[in-house]
């Protein structure tokens, strides 16, 4: 048995090492294990020792640790892939591939049979079955093969229904679900579940022709033959007429009305107040004059609002009653600027009347307004056309308290308060002469009429309490729209 002779020298403890600088000094090396070795620690590893071997185990040379460590990191290797799942084009991948191909085929299957799958409608009465989306001309020649309808075409016609050539207008006249399609409509028309279609024979067809438009001017025309309260209900604009001249038979069309013409309606009514409500309206006429402040304190202390008529020529002199009227919330209108009779008066007489009248009132302080009270009440048709829509209202009275003949206070209120009804307007002067009487009489005709149960409103709120106006015009400011045309004939009946 052979020695083995340990030529390694012994080691020499921590304390007898070189120090730094010194010879044989070896740096301390940033290997944990190493580090732990220089420094007499020895790690925590499980070291086989010879005197640990039992029976016939034997410590593997190197070559066949280095086998071991091969195989050992080969198995290791294969259990991460097992682990991180199956690599591409791996049979589970491959089935989903295939799964995905299968639902889209059905998909594709289902969209298709989407678009042809059949269904049932009515045909004339009868129940048929169809692919969805059968067009009409289809569906039509398959009941007339199969003589379920008979159906004739129309005919080729002339711009007057004269007919042209039998049998050359539309083929069939189609009704789906009650509704009458046009020929155009019909043509585009595709089946659906439970449409119940009708066909019947065809509607003519006219020829090709040529067309002339003319434009028709608006005329003013009256609704209602009297009434205390006037006002233009709709203003002008021109129609369209249509002349046609066929490109086959020559003939000329009579006038059809393309775009229908829209007359000036001047409409005339007494106030009726909704659900009989016991309105009644206090106007003043001929002012503004040194009476006008004096109407204004009773009418105050009686809490009660009037509409004041005044002149253009007085607004100018009293600007200042004209202000407190506005401030004391009364409401302004026109009466013309010298009180001339209007129906008595040329065109531009008329004109200078009205809007000078206007003019003049708003100079002095009053909101704008449209409505004027003719002198004497004297107004026509003629004197609507003439004024050019520059007034849209004439308002007049139910009540004239002939307060002008200076016939006492006690008549002045008789008159007024003889016998009334909702919605009257009454008819009192604050200028054009002595209107000592109206002052006396204003605070018995208020409270007599109160003693009624009547309420004092003004023209444009006694408007509003008839339902038979338009909002658009019940604030007496309705001015004429800027693509109206304003007539210049009066509708002839």
């Amino acid at each position: 048995m052979s020695q083995h002779k340990d030529n390694s020298s012994p080691r020499k403890p921590a304390s007898h090492r070189a120090e730094p600088g010194q010879k044989g000094y070896v740096p301390p090396s940033t290997n944990p294990y190493l580090s732990s070795v220089e420094s007499g620690r020895v790690p925590d590893f499980d070291v086989i020792k010879p005197e640990d071997i039992k029976g016939d185990q034997a410590v593997d040379s190197e070559p066949v640790l280095m086998e071991k460590r091969k195989h050992a990191s080969q198995r290791s290797s294969a259990s991460r892939r097992s682990v991180k799942g199956p690599r591409k084009g791996t049979p589970k991948k491959k089935s989903k591939a295939i799964l995905y191909t299968i639902l889209g085929i059905i998909a594709a299957a289902l969209i298709v049979f989407y678009f042809v799958r059949p269904v049932t409608i009515m045909v004339n009465g009868k129940r048929l079955t169809f692919t969805v989306n059968t067009s009409a001309d289809q569906v039509l020649a398959t009941v007339e093969e199969q003589k379920d309808v008979s159906i004739k075409p129309g005919n080729l016609v002339s711009v007057n229904d004269n007919v042209l050539k039998e049998g050359d207008g539309y083929p069939f006249t189609l009704s789906v679900n009650g509704e009458t399609l046009t020929y155009e409509q019909a043509q585009a028309y595709h089946v659906h579940a439970n449409d119940d279609l009708v066909f019947s024979n065809g509607g003519n067809k006219m020829e090709p022709y040529t067309s002339q438009e003319e434009k028709i001017e608006p005329v003013m025309t009256k609704n209602g033959a009297y009434g205390s309260v006037a006002y233009i209900s709709q203003w002008g604009k021109p129609g369209i007429k249509e002349i046609k001249t066929g490109k086959i038979s020559g003939e000329v069309s009579k006038p059809e009305m393309k775009e229908p013409v829209k007359d000036v309606v001047v409409t005339y009514l007494n106030i009726s107040p909704k659900n009989g409500e016991k309105l009644v309206a206090i106007t003043f006429d001929d002012g503004p004059s040194k009476y006008t402040d004096q109407i204004l304190d009773i009418l105050k202390k009686e809490d009660v609002k009037a509409t004041f008529f005044m002149l253009g020529e007085n607004a100018k002199e009293l600007p200042d009653q004209v202000k407190h009227v506005k401030d004391a919330g009364h409401e302004i209108a026109n009466h013309t600027m010298t009180h001339r009779d209007l129906v008595t008066l040329d065109k531009q007489q008329v004109l200078k009347e009205i809007t000078e009248g206007f003019q003049a009132i708003e100079a002095a302080g009053a909101p704008k307004t449209t409505a004027i009270r003719p002198p004497y009440g004297s107004l026509k048709m003629k004197t609507w056309l003439e004024g050019e829509g520059k007034f849209a209202y004439s308002i007049l009275w139910t009540k004239d308290s002939l307060d002008w003949k200076r016939p006492g206070v006690e008549a002045i209120v008789k008159n007024c308060t003889g016998t009334n009804a909702p919605g009257d307007i009454i008819l009192l002067h604050d200028g054009g002469g002595d209107r000592s009487q109206d002052v006396q009489a204003l605070p018995q005709i208020i409270a007599n009429l109160k003693t009624k149960g009547y309420k004092f409103v003004t023209i444009s709120d006694l408007m509003k309490s008839d339902e038979r106006i338009s909002p658009d015009v019940v604030n007496m400011d309705n001015t004429m729209p800027s693509d109206a045309v304003w007539p210049t004939e009066i509708a002839t009946y």
